[in-house]
């Protein structure tokens, strides 16, 4: 089985994403708010390529934009918004279209991307950068042993979850009617 680095974000977000997508194998289609986020990220690339580096601080890096990725080894397949390829370091950057409160997915995300680009391009990639497209915010992401800990913890989960079908509790969030998968869920009110 192969995951997308946009599942650790959705797992933390909502675990039954994730089943309702591997284990019923659901395919649903997207929210108006999600297309939405796909527009905007194409118009965000296209101007992110006439810009300099000098907001990520770095120098002498060329710009890739939508870089699809797959390492079997790793168990990951997925596409990073853009990566900044040095001679030596790789760097994902994961564009977001608001900075939230809940970071921990987003990091996550991005932690995977820098897995796939460590496997598919074998240079160094120890930290990304998120972007927030509404302020224009860049967040720079050191991928330590706590990130990793935290992924491959979570890896785990998620696979233990997928292969054993546990259903996961309903999280009772307010974000659920944003959700694809509400129509699955009977009991989130």
């Amino acid at each position: 089985m192969i995951l997308n680095p946009v599942d650790f974000k959705n797992y933390l977000y909502c675990p039954r994403q994730i089943y309702y997508k591997y284990v019923y194998k659901l395919e649903v289609d997207p929210t108006v708010k999600m297309l939405a986020g796909s527009d905007i990220h194409l118009i965000f690339s296209r101007i992110e390529k006439r810009r300099s580096l000098k907001k990520y601080g770095i120098e002498n890096f060329k710009k890739e934009f939508g870089i699809k990725l797959y390492s079997k080894e790793e168990m990951l397949s997925g596409e990073v918004d853009m990566i900044l390829k040095g001679e030596e370091d790789f760097i994902p950057v994961d564009f977001k279209m608001t900075e939230i409160s809940f970071i921990e997915g987003y990091v996550l995300q991005l932690y995977s991307y820098s897995r796939l680009i460590k496997k598919v391009f074998n240079k160094k990639s120890d930290y990304g950068f998120l972007v927030f497209i509404n302020t224009e915010k860049i967040k720079k992401i050191i991928f330590d042993e706590e990130v990793e800990s935290q992924y491959l913890s979570l890896k785990n989960k998620i696979f233990e979850m997928i292969n054993y079908e546990k259903f996961p509790e309903a999280v009772n969030y307010d974000r659920c009617s944003e959700c694809e998968y509400i129509n699955f869920c009977g009991d989130t009110e």
